[in-house]
């Protein structure tokens, strides 16, 4: 009867580990940003200007003074082609190009301009 007790925990125990080790968070060394897990482990080296949270696996990344987006395997997923860019949220994120904002997918496909 223990032992059905137990493994409820350890599955429980197991996906934590897994969920902790993949969350990323930046990390600031000599002046640059990049990610580590919490377990302070470097994921993506510093080589950002700034950086923000991942949601929706895309993250904001400034580079000199432009803003894209890369997920978390480090891979840029939208080119540093914005002066400001917010963070994803229900598969949309703002950001603005010369003066105009828009609204623009995971993608970085443009979807509305305002």
């Amino acid at each position: 009867m223990k032992k059905k007790r137990l493994f409820p925990v350890f599955i429980f125990l197991s996906l934590t580990t897994i969920v902790l080790s993949q969350t990323l968070i930046p990390y600031y060394k000599n002046g640059k940003y990049g990610y580590c897990n919490l377990k302070k482990e470097i994921v993506i080296k510093p080589q950002y200007d700034g950086c923000g949270f991942f949601n929706e696996d895309r993250a904001w990344f400034k580079k000199g003074n432009k803003y894209g987006y890369l997920n978390s395997k480090g891979n840029i997923v939208v080119a540093a082609d914005y002066s400001s860019a917010s963070n994803f949220s229900y598969g949309m994120s703002i950001v603005v190009q010369k003066d105009l904002h828009y609204a623009i997918n995971i993608q970085g496909r443009k979807l509305n301009k305002f």
